[in-house]
């Protein structure tokens, strides 16, 4: 790792390499990073946490040309403040995007509290134009307490679908989180003034870092959201079928229900109707057989001839309404 850093410095002592180019060229990444959450973002709205990592690769990708500025001029706030700040919001939004991903509620807020100090005093130090090599030291803390927060919320993860993809953008988080350990350390142990003012190798492993973060990320958050449209239409597909099955049992009770209170209608109807009828039928039929006026046994029997043909016209009204379906 030394020998190619040494190796790399070399080369842009000699003009081979031109460290701005190299940041812009995260920059450019970091933008199209922010473009593809964008889109895929759009065309997966069920998916939560995708808003956030495209502000976070938005803001890294701005930042960028910001800092490349401090090789032409010098400014407090434009190229030094402010960019590192996007960047500390950029490791901070993929913290909350891990954990609304996760839908695991809110993100907790103590991390930006825990920041503070540091951030005040890497402030002081810019102002004051002092403390270059302590500079890293309190911000790489910055983003590695927000990048391995990120990190841990991924590696909760336990769904077989989504464990490889969440392990495996934990996994580049904490590598990130292990290059800024080593930057703040490398810038802190470089003593003369002339390795300060010319510091290459971190750079270079800071920027070629950037890189890396770039497209390991996309790749990851990509595969993790791919698993997890896949996850959620299996679970969508499975409420609706068992919504489907519920449905249709209720239908099925329903129908039962109808046809029993149906059924208890054409008995009470059958009773009320038809069985009236027979009634009277028996009573006149008694009354025809015990009286001995042939005026009256005459009206008997004409009524009973009547009820007898209004039972048929009764019977045949209800064996076509069995026949159409209409009484069940």
């Amino acid at each position: 790792m030394f020998s190619i850093a040494r190796n790399l410095a070399a080369a842009h002592k000699t003009g081979v390499l031109h460290v701005p180019t190299l940041i812009f060229v995260v920059g450019l990444i970091s933008l199209l990073q922010a473009f593809a959450f964008c889109i895929v973002g759009f065309y997966n709205r069920r998916v939560s946490g995708i808003g956030y990592w495209a502000a976070a690769a938005l803001f890294n990708g701005l930042a960028m040309p910001l800092i490349a500025l401090r090789h032409s001029f010098d400014s407090v706030f434009l190229t030094k403040l402010l960019p590192t700040t996007m960047n500390f919001a950029s490791a901070y939004l993929f913290y909350v995007g891990a954990v609304h991903f996760q839908k695991r509620g809110a993100a907790r807020f103590w991390p930006l509290l825990a920041a503070l100090p540091l951030y005040g005093g890497y402030v002081w130090l810019v102002v004051q134009g002092e403390g270059l090599r302590l500079r890293p030291l309190l911000t790489s803390p910055i983003f590695i307490l927000f990048l391995a927060m990120g990190a841990r919320e991924l590696l909760k993860e336990s769904r077989p679908a989504l464990r490889f993809g969440a392990r495996f953008t934990a996994c580049a988080a904490l590598f990130i989180c292990a290059i800024f350990a080593y930057r703040a350390v490398d810038l802190y142990c470089l003593t003369t003034p002339a390795q300060l003012l010319d510091p290459v190798r971190p750079q270079l492993v800071s920027f070629t870092a950037g890189i890396l973060w770039a497209l390991l990320w996309t790749f990851g958050a990509m595969m993790l959201i791919n698993q997890r449209q896949t996850f959620e239409n299996k679970h969508l597909h499975a409420e609706q079928l068992e919504t489907v099955e519920k449905l249709a049992a209720a239908e099925t009770e329903l129908m039962a229900m109808r046809t029993h209170e149906h059924r208890q209608q054409l008995a009470s109807d059958l009773h009320d109707g038809i069985g009236g009828i027979t009634a009277n039928l028996a009573m006149l039929a008694f009354q025809g057989s015990i009286e001995e006026t042939p005026q009256l046994q005459k009206e008997i029997f004409q009524n009973i001839e009547f009820l007898a043909t209004e039972w048929n016209r009764e019977l045949r009204l209800w064996m076509n309404g069995l026949e159409r379906g209409s009484l069940l």
